[in-house]
């Protein structure tokens, strides 16, 4: 097996593991029994299980960025905007409320700023929509919307993630997405 092969296998069979079993419950032992690789190669590739699911949530802005041509295409910004976010929404809702909140922690741990409005990856794609959507507004007031925008879906999706989820995510986000873009 080549080393993306390999390195694709881990990140999947851990990643399923975890939303079967959950977190705390998959081992690297049983990340190496079900990928069909000893230990020894699965730290070549990661160093813990933590760094699984780092790039877990690298590789929702690589999709993300590979669906912008499809995005693109629609006509209204307000759509576009929406499905934008929804690509990073529906990996996480995909994901399952136990990884998704490992996630969450993961970040804490790290210290790593991947939820912060600031380091969204495609930060200036949605402020460009935003400024489409709302040409009213003035720059502050745009910066002012992105940041609650994404602090919205932030909560939304950690306390879906705390509550186990017990209610449905892509709904309450698509809600709220709609509350703050077009009112009441």
């Amino acid at each position: 097996m080549f080393y993306l092969d390999t390195n694709i296998n881990i990140l999947n069979q851990g990643i399923k593991l975890f939303r079967e079993r959950g977190y705390n419950l998959v081992s690297i032992d049983d990340i190496c029994e079900a990928a069909g690789i000893t230990k020894s190669t699965f730290y070549y590739h990661y160093k813990s299980k933590n760094d699984l699911i780092a790039q877990f949530f690298n590789d929702t802005h690589i999709l993300v960025k590979e669906k912008l041509l499809d995005l693109l295409s629609h006509e209204q910004p307000l759509e576009q905007l929406w499905l934008l976010l929804s690509m990073y929404l529906q990996n996480l809702a995909d994901a399952g409320p136990g990884l998704a909140r490992q996630v969450y922690i993961t970040s804490l741990e790290r210290r790593v700023r991947t939820i912060l409005p600031s380091d969204i990856h495609l930060r200036e794609t949605i402020l460009l929509l935003l400024r489409k959507l709302k040409p009213e507004l003035t720059e502050p007031q745009i910066v002012l919307l992105y940041d609650t925008m994404i602090y919205t879906l932030d909560g939304i999706g950690l306390t879906w993630s705390l509550s186990d989820g017990e209610f449905d995510f892509l709904t309450a986000c698509r809600k709220s997405y709609d509350l703050l873009l077009c009112g009441i």
